[in-house]
């Protein structure tokens, strides 16, 4: 090998690990960036939704919103405001672990009904949409008693199902409008719906129709009933063990009956030997009904009951409390 072919070969080798070590670099540069970029996204996302329930938060809302209510030549934007009934209750009573899955379910519903329209947790038990699909004014509360309906099924839980109705305020806003102003009309529709008038009885929508006319497109509809986890035992297949007799219940004690094949909660106003005298109420209803019925029938109630217990004696609640 002449001394030409010599250089040339060690100038080869050189280029070659110089080419390597810059191809090496940009590999890396190139994950680098590409972590980057999935840290910004994450934090992107972290910034406008929400954490438990994977929806939009308030502020992107607004941010999103504001682009959507004051197109002056779009179809009309209807804006939708809900809030759960009694939701504090289901917390205190079931626990935060319950009440989140609550509001887990009550997020994809929404977003279910909603479609690709853009609906976000406000905070707490509160959710907002914006839907631009075009609706006559005269529908909005079929809309709302829909979306009641939706909302109001009951939801699975390990040991059973609860049902949570919501007070839905609905308004129709056309041509160029304020994103804060749509939002209050809907918002002073849903608390008309909150402070309205309760289900006198089963209602097939579970709701109330709204009383006052706000002097624009408006519907407001409210549930305000909860259904609790109830037992799935059979009374022919309970040991006898584990059955109290009817005389060690008090009046006043809650408890779940046994009857025509379901059990409902309830109440005790008289007990003996061989039977007790019950106030209940199917679950779907706030009406009371009578009963007389046998131990194998009666089960000790833990859940509070927001019909049956809302005015029971202080001393009885006390004395169930201290027994969970």
């Amino acid at each position: 090998m002449d001394l030409l072919t010599a250089v040339a070969s060690l100038a080869a080798a050189a280029g070659t690990g110089t080419g390597g070590y810059w191809y090496r670099r940009a590999r890396r540069a190139e994950t680098h960036a590409t972590f980057l970029h999935h840290e910004l996204a994450t934090e992107r996302h972290a910034a406008s939704h929400d954490p438990l329930t994977g929806l939009f938060n308030r502020r992107a809302l607004y941010q999103l919103g504001a682009t959507l209510v004051p197109d002056c030549d779009g179809p009309p934007v209807i804006v939708v405001v809900l809030d759960l009934d009694d939701f504090k209750l289901i917390n205190d009573v079931y626990g935060h672990q319950v009440g989140d899955q609550v509001l887990v379910a009550t997020a994809r519903r929404f977003a279910g009904y909603a479609g690709h329209d853009l609906v976000a947790r406000l905070g707490g038990d509160e959710f907002a949409g914006l839907l631009r699909s075009a609706t006559h004014p005269h529908l909005l509360r079929q809309q709302a008693y829909r979306l009641a309906e939706i909302l109001a099924a009951p939801i699975p839980l390990a040991n059973g199902s609860i049902a949570v109705t919501a007070s839905v305020g609905m308004a129709t806003v056309a041509g160029c409008a304020d994103l804060h102003e749509a939002l209050r009309r809907a918002d002073t529709a849903m608390y008309l719906a909150k402070a309205g008038p309760r289900p006198s009885g089963h209602d097939h929508h579970g709701a109330t129709d709204p009383i006052v006319p706000l002097g624009y497109p408006y519907a407001a509809v409210t549930g305000r009933t909860i259904t609790m986890p109830v037992p799935t035992l059979d009374p022919d297949q309970r040991d006898p063990a584990d059955i109290a007799p009817t005389n060690s219940y008090r009046p006043a004690d809650p408890v779940w009956i046994h009857r025509a094949g379901a059990w409902y909660p309830g109440i005790v106003e008289a007990a003996s030997p061989g039977a007790a005298m019950v106030t209940y109420r199917p679950i779907d209803s706030r009406g009371t009904y009578v009963d007389t019925l046998t131990a194998a029938n009666l089960i000790a109630r833990t859940d509070i009951d927001p019909v049956l217990d809302q005015h029971q004696p202080t001393s009885t609640l006390n004395r169930r409390d201290q027994s969970l």
